[in-house]
């Protein structure tokens, strides 16, 4: 499957993945103390995620989540 095929996610959609992953609270916590207005806006105020977006690739880099884990929690 192609990223840029993938479907976007609601934000309940995203949220219960990563819980699903066991990932939700590292995710959150690595928002909540982030500087990074746009991530925390992000976060909190999307109506939904795309596999693509560029904060998000960024974040879940961060957080050490390969780009393959992320295909299989989005595709989960």
């Amino acid at each position: 499957i192609y990223r840029q095929n993938m479907p976007h996610l609601s934000k309940r959609d995203f949220r219960k993945k990563l819980r699903d992953a066991k990932l939700f609270d590292l995710a959150d916590e690595y928002v909540k103390t982030s500087n990074d207005g746009y991530l925390q806006d992000a976060w909190d105020y999307s109506d939904y995620y795309s596999r693509t977006d560029p904060i998000l690739i960024q974040a879940l880099s961060d957080l050490g989540i390969t780009p393959e884990k992320a295909d299989e929690i989005w595709t989960s």
